[in-house]
């Protein structure tokens, strides 16, 4: 993988060669020449053997939905590098969210404000529910379902002093 970057360009852009290179270190696609960085096999195989190397991939692979879970499976940050539109797929966010909470940021303001996406998230971690006090969502934060979820998956039990007396909603506690 790392000969990659000191062998000669017609090499870089041998295909037999990149794929090689990038199978065992994925982030050898750094090296490849740039039609190597838009071949659908090469960024799979590259990604695969490191998510992260989704950060040399063309732009439009970023957008590929096979590719990007690959990434996130293995790297979770590459959420981050991932289209808009797969930013807003489900499935992805919570591949990368399972590795690491923190990815709710890079999840797109519709999941963050769909209610059973939380559901979700807090079922994995709930300590998760300090992103969404992060991110200012009021609404995630009063629903009871969601903070009653989350003490759960924490071992925490939600009491009458954890409720608003006027509303009966939850008030997320610290914890």
């Amino acid at each position: 993988g790392h000969a990659l970057e000191h062998a000669a360009e017609e090499m870089k852009a041998d295909r037999d060669i990149v794929i090689a290179a990038v199978r065992q270190n994925g982030r050898a696609l750094q090296h490849a020449a740039v039609p190597m960085k838009a071949d659908r096999e090469i960024v799979r195989a590259a990604v695969k053997a490191d998510g992260w190397a989704l950060r040399y991939a063309a732009d439009p692979l970023k957008g590929d939905r096979e590719i990007v879970l690959a990434a996130v499976t293995w790297h979770c940050y590459a959420l981050k590098l991932a289209s808009g539109r797969l930013q807003g797929d489900r499935e992805i966010v919570l591949a990368a969210v399972k590795q690491n909470s923190r990815m709710v940021k890079y999840a797109s303001q519709e999941l963050k404000n769909d209610r059973d996406f939380w559901l979700a998230v807090v079922k994995e971690d709930g300590s998760a529910l300090d992103h969404a006090a992060d991110l200012t969502l009021d609404a995630i934060l009063l629903d009871r379902d969601v903070v009653l979820t989350a003490y759960q998956q924490l071992g925490l039990e939600l009491t009458e002093e954890d409720q608003d007396p006027l509303s009966g909603r939850c008030i997320l506690m610290a914890y």
